[in-house]
């Protein structure tokens, strides 16, 4: 499994990439939208994007709607990462363009529930 990480605090973006690759993921990492964007024009070969929600330079929900409108990404399963209990709000993700939430701080456990979220639709077409 292949996962794009859209983190800006370093901390958890280290974290997060430790607690990934024990699980055997490779991890590409961005620190803002942008970033996660330039990432995906160099190489779309992703299973996941776990999105943080508030980055500098541009946020999640920008970076994700931008996504969306490109037909190769227009399935690309995204998980909103935030630490904002507003974001809770199934709307809110939805309306973003994003399939899932998961709340910071969050476990390997929550991840990997994530994860398997990302793989669901993949093994029903199979």
């Amino acid at each position: 499994m292949r996962v794009l990480l859209a983190e800006d605090n370093e901390m958890l973006q280290e974290l997060t990439i430790e607690m990934l690759n024990e699980m055997g993921i490779e991890v590409v990492a961005a620190s803002n939208g942008q970033q996660a964007l330039d990432f995906l024009d160099q190489d779309s070969n992703f299973d996941c994007i776990l999105m943080d929600c508030q980055m500098p330079v541009m946020d999640g929900q920008t970076a994700t709607k931008i996504i969306r409108q490109n037909p190769a990404l227009k399935d690309m399963f995204i998980c909103a990462m935030t630490g904002n209990l507003l974001f809770l709000d199934e709307n809110l993700v939805r309306a973003a363009g994003m399939n899932a939430v998961i709340i910071k701080p969050y476990s390997a456990e929550e991840l990997v529930a994530a994860l398997q979220k990302s793989l669901w639709p993949k093994a029903k077409a199979a």
